[in-house]
């Protein structure tokens, strides 16, 4: 995890908007096979709350802490895992491939209680590098869950952050001996 880099948003809300309300999760294919710990994926899930996961579709507003064995959260990312609203407020959800890359936007989203989130956006690079950025967030005294969770327990990144910040991720690899 590099905290700290240089903030580069890359602007997907000219991509495909998802319309994801209610909870919602919409299953998307990559334009290339995403390397991610042990396996690798070209099929992802967007929830509207905050999170994308491989493997298993599922959008739970009841965010946990990582580490979490729970089968229905491995192989997830989650720039900020909370109950995301994008219904009521005017914000959504849009996914777009630039070269190398591929990025899911949470865009002027409010708290489920009506606090205004802002916005978040995982970049996920053809090489495995992760990257979250974050772009004037408000609610953050909600209780959200930032990292990534392979599901074994061990194997996990959390921390919690603001405004105009990129978190990098790269290497990221399940080791058995």
């Amino acid at each position: 995890m590099t905290p700290n880099s240089e903030f580069n948003w890359k602007d997907a809300s000219s991509g495909e908007r998802l319309y994801l309300y209610g909870n919602q999760v919409a299953m998307r294919y990559l334009t290339f096979d995403f390397p991610f710990y042990d396996q690798t994926f070209r099929r992802v899930y967007i929830s509207e709350n905050g999170f994308i996961c491989f493997g298993t579709g599922h959008s739970s507003p009841q965010n946990e802490y990582f580490p979490s064995s729970k089968s229905i959260h491995r192989y997830m990312i989650a720039p900020f895992w909370d109950d995301v609203n994008t219904y009521y407020y005017g914000g959504d959800v849009y996914i777009k491939s630039f070269t190398g890359c591929w990025v899911v936007q949470w865009d002027n989203v409010f708290h489920q209680n009506g606090y205004r989130i802002g916005s978040f956006q995982i970049i996920l690079y053809i090489t495995g590098e992760i990257v979250f950025n974050y772009k004037n967030l408000y609610c953050t005294w909600e209780g959200y869950t930032c990292g990534l969770n392979y599901g074994l327990d061990t194997n996990y990144y959390i921390g919690t952050f603001y405004n105009l910040i990129k978190l990098r991720f790269f290497h990221l690899k399940f080791f058995t001996f």
